[in-house]
């Protein structure tokens, strides 16, 4: 069974050392992801259906919601966070949901070197920065990040996605 596949949108090109400085900086913002990895951080950038304040330091973000609203199947972002795993950091074997189908949320790769999503039948995916993946998290998963850098990804529930 196929767990991931990677989704026909325009590729997001940002400054992950952005989101770096941000995080060393502001700490506060961002919020643990799960108590069994607690180096796995978020902060929110859209909240039911509209931009966060913290927006306006991603026009990069910005304009690729406009693209993909205007030219793709996806639709009306409604949530979305960027996640950071710290450098050398995993997050433990988890299910997310119980449905057994992709997930209209998806994950577009800011910074994911070295690192892997990894499903209990030992299937392995690699993102490459810049694209977007719909999951089927409904199996049992881990994230492992080998590299010296942290993780980071965005991860994007729209209203609608056509693709999965």
């Amino acid at each position: 069974m196929q767990q991931c596949k990677q989704l026909p949108l325009p590729v997001l090109s940002i400054n992950s050392e952005k989101i770096d400085f941000i995080y060393a900086n502001s700490k506060n913002f961002f919020t643990t992801r799960y108590q069994l990895s607690p180096k796995w951080k978020s902060f929110d950038i859209y909240v039911k259906g509209e931009a966060s304040p913290v927006m306006s330091q991603f026009p990069e973000i910005s304009f690729w919601f406009d693209t993909i609203h205007k030219h793709t199947g996806i639709k009306n972002i409604q949530h979305c966070y960027i996640s950071i795993l710290e450098a050398k950091c995993s997050i433990p074997w988890h299910v997310d949901d119980n449905h057994d189908t992709f997930n209209k949320s998806f994950i577009t790769s800011i910074r994911t070197q070295e690192s892997f999503i990894e499903f209990k039948d030992r299937r392995k995916y690699i993102y490459k920065n810049g694209y977007s993946y719909a999951l089927n998290t409904s199996q049992e998963h881990r994230v492992l990040n080998l590299s010296n850098l942290h993780r980071v990804t965005l991860c994007v529930t729209p209203e609608e996605n056509i693709y999965v």
